[in-house]
């Protein structure tokens, strides 16, 4: 049961992080290109590093800012 709830958090986790980086991609392009546009499994450690912290504090479209709060608090629960 335990082994259940832990695949259900991680996919809810999991969701939340792709359409996170979705939407970074799509409206804001310029910081996206400034991350390298990265692909795969590059994806996370761009937006998990100190410059990819830095480029993504830049971010302005109100979409993604609201995302991103969804994304945190994801990740602390």
């Amino acid at each position: 049961m335990l082994l259940v709830i832990l695949v259900v958090l991680m996919m809810v986790m999991l969701v939340a992080k792709y359409k996170y980086y979705q939407l970074v991609e799509t409206f804001e392009p310029a910081i996206w290109q400034q991350l390298g546009s990265p692909r795969w499994l590059k994806v996370p450690f761009v937006f998990i590093s100190k410059q990819g912290k830095q480029y993504l504090s830049e971010i302005t479209h109100p979409k993604v800012c609201q995302r991103e709060k969804q994304y945190r608090i994801t990740l602390i629960c």
